[in-house]
């Protein structure tokens, strides 16, 4: 980031309800509505699968690893 000019302003880790509450839950919700929609062909299978195994995978590790957000700025010029 900063080898391209720009400069840490902020740094912040997601809680654990911003993945859970605001982005896996409500994606769940929508994998019936998937798969009826593409009819349950193979590929929206295993995207289904896929998500649901990157779910799992937080649920269980969730206390080793997150994501951060960065925050920052390229001074004008």
């Amino acid at each position: 980031m900063e080898r391209h000019g720009y400069s840490l302003e902020a740094y912040f880790v997601l809680p654990v309800h911003c993945w859970l509450d605001n982005y896996y839950r409500p994606m769940q919700a929508w994998f019936d509505a998937f798969l009826e929609r593409h009819g349950a062909s193979d590929e929206a299978v295993a995207i289904v699968e896929a998500e649901q195994h990157e779910i799992s995978l937080y649920e269980k590790y969730r206390d080793e690893y997150s994501y951060g957000v960065y925050i920052a700025k390229k001074p004008m010029v």
